[in-house]
């Protein structure tokens, strides 16, 4: 026995109309996500972000047992105990750099009276007022 096919199909909102309409809702939807689509990258405006870390912490220093002290310019530095290794990277080649009272510096570099002489993962050498001073990221635990 044959069922014919509109006898078995659901009756919905775009069917259950005249022939006609079911065509007509086709092509309008497809007009409105296509505006839609257009629409959207035109008004959708990412909000930029600034952080600004004045009056908090730096959240790498332990709460507990350190004391940081404030670091000037490394323009400024008069003496050995003004100048703070605070990160040492490098890049895929291999070259290291050092980040000095928040300056990026490389071997070689001279920043008033301040000359990084050498840099290697875990030291800085430099030279200030004619004296050569090693710079640890690890600070050297006594022997006991």
């Amino acid at each position: 026995m044959h069922i014919p096919l509109k006898a078995v199909r659901k009756k919905n909102s775009c069917t259950h109309r005249a022939g006609g309409r079911r065509r007509a809702i086709r092509p309008a939807l497809a007009a409105f996500f296509f505006l839609f689509i257009l629409y959207l990258p035109a008004n959708a405006q990412e909000e930029a972000y600034a952080y600004s870390n004045q009056g908090k912490r730096d959240p790498f220093v332990p709460l507990l047992g350190v004391t940081t002290k404030s670091l000037g310019s490394l323009e400024d530095v008069m003496s050995i105990d003004d100048v703070v290794l605070q990160g040492i990277a490098t890049n895929s080649s291999g070259n290291y750099v050092a980040v000095l009272n928040n300056s990026m510096v490389k071997q070689g570099q001279v920043v008033g009276k301040v000359t990084v002489k050498n840099i290697s993962p875990n030291k800085v050498a430099v030279i200030l007022d004619g004296t050569e001073y090693t710079l640890s990221i690890y600070e050297d635990l006594p022997k006991e």
